[in-house]
């Protein structure tokens, strides 16, 4: 919530209960909710109210065997990630990828780049996942390698292994920002 003069009052104080009115078009969807204030007191005068909607979106695993180049993008979200090459040995798991997650376009603590990892077979990290040594190919135009050593060697890594690249749990965590509302307190 802001003031009058565009200062942040209070961040994070309502959340919505649930939805009151849902309409969904070809194009649009519309939900309408409650807000609950909490116990906040609000001087009179005139406020903004920043809303923002946090898409969560389910991914799966990606099998290694997927044909590339490989996309992840929401229709409702700006966020997009794009898998271009894949190379194995029975040591290592390179994966080259592309981004447009910025921490400056994003307020996030958590992007595609660091929570990328490999996982054998395909079910839920169980605490052997292995985390990926990220390096930049290209700042300018977000393009990375993650490189994945293997624990031991496997002649069938491809077969093994999947890809769980984190662009749901970046989305989770990157909300939109909505029309701004404005409100007087009498």
């Amino acid at each position: 919530m802001l003031d009058q003069f565009g200062k942040e009052i209070i961040r994070n104080w309502t959340w919505s209960t649930q939805s009151v009115k849902r309409t969904k078009t070809a194009t649009e969807a519309v939900e309408q909710s409650r807000l609950i204030l909490g116990n906040y007191v609000i001087p009179k005068g005139s406020y903004l109210l920043q809303p923002s909607l946090r898409i969560d979106l389910k991914t799966q695993p990606i099998p290694l065997t997927k044909p590339l180049p490989y996309r992840e993008q929401s229709e409702t979200h700006p966020l997009k990630m794009e898998i271009t090459s894949i190379e194995t040995t029975s040591e290592q798991v390179v994966v080259e990828f592309s981004t447009n997650s910025r921490s400056s376009q994003f307020d996030t603590k958590l992007d595609i780049r660091n929570s990328m990892y490999l996982l054998k077979g395909t079910e839920p990290p169980d605490g052997r996942e292995i985390k990926a040594k990220v390096t930049v190919l290209d700042a300018d135009k977000q393009t990375f390698r993650a490189t994945f050593q293997l624990p031991e060697p496997s002649e069938h890594t491809r077969e093994e292994y999947y890809l769980e690249t984190g662009y749901s749990n970046t989305l989770v965590n990157t909300p939109l920002e909505l029309q701004p509302i404005p409100f007087t307190v009498d």
